[in-house]
């Protein structure tokens, strides 16, 4: 994350330097009845071009910022931290999980780009399917009429085994996945605080004890 942040905040400062090193000094040196002709106004082009290479590069770096800010906060309190410990520790599940769900979601794109694609815009295309498929499980059904007038039995038996499998199935058992995680990052974090109390106390007792000894030998 780090060395993400780093390249693109360095793309960030190389788009500036191009625009005041080679754009600037283009269109400072042109009259302003050169601009006239569409040909001279090809600077402006690469300039807004960058500025607006640059807004998406200075979102995406937000994003990494408050992440970084949030990574800060988990050294400072220790409940932060169990979010960063609960994705480590569920890691290999998160995979694994990650190549199931791909592979069952990419057959039902294939599936409704094969069927529906001759037909229906919105599947003419592997990336326009997985796009429509994707808005239906955020919940946006409008594209089920359509499906629905061409084969409404196929459509109906679609629409079940899809949101069965991949909205159900497939997403409680990532909640289980990362549920699992915590429980078991949490149990840690408290059997390791009751082991150092239990170390203080008997750090103390052994203080305590070495106390009375001591006076003890004074004393006789």
């Amino acid at each position: 994350m780090d060395s993400c942040f780093l390249l693109l905040s360095l793309i960030a400062v190389s788009l500036w330097i191009v625009i005041i090193a080679r754009h600037i000094p283009a269109i400072s040196k042109k009259n302003f009845s050169d601009f006239k002709e569409l040909k001279n106004n090809e600077d402006f082009l690469d300039v807004a071009n960058n500025i607006l290479l640059y807004s998406r590069i200075c979102s995406i770096n937000f994003i990494l910022l408050f992440i970084k800010v949030l990574k800060y906060l988990a050294s400072w309190f220790e409940r932060v931290m169990i979010i960063f410990k609960t994705l480590a520790y569920a890691k290999s599940d998160i995979f694994y999980f990650l190549i199931m769900y791909i592979i069952i979601f990419f057959a039902f794109v294939v599936m409704c780009h094969i069927y529906y694609g001759a037909d229906l815009t919105y599947f003419g295309t592997i990336p326009e399917s997985l796009k429509t498929l994707f808005l239906m499980l955020l919940g946006y059904l409008v594209f089920l009429d359509d499906m629905v007038i061409l084969n409404s039995v196929l459509s109906f038996f679609f629409f079940i085994a899809f949101m069965t499998s991949m909205q159900f199935i497939l997403v409680n058992m990532f909640i289980a996945f990362i549920t699992n995680a915590y429980s078991a990052v949490n149990e840690t974090i408290d059997s390791q605080k009751r082991l150092d109390e239990e170390l203080k106390f008997k750090h103390w007792v052994v203080r305590i004890e070495d106390t009375f000894s001591w006076f003890k030998k004074r004393i006789i």
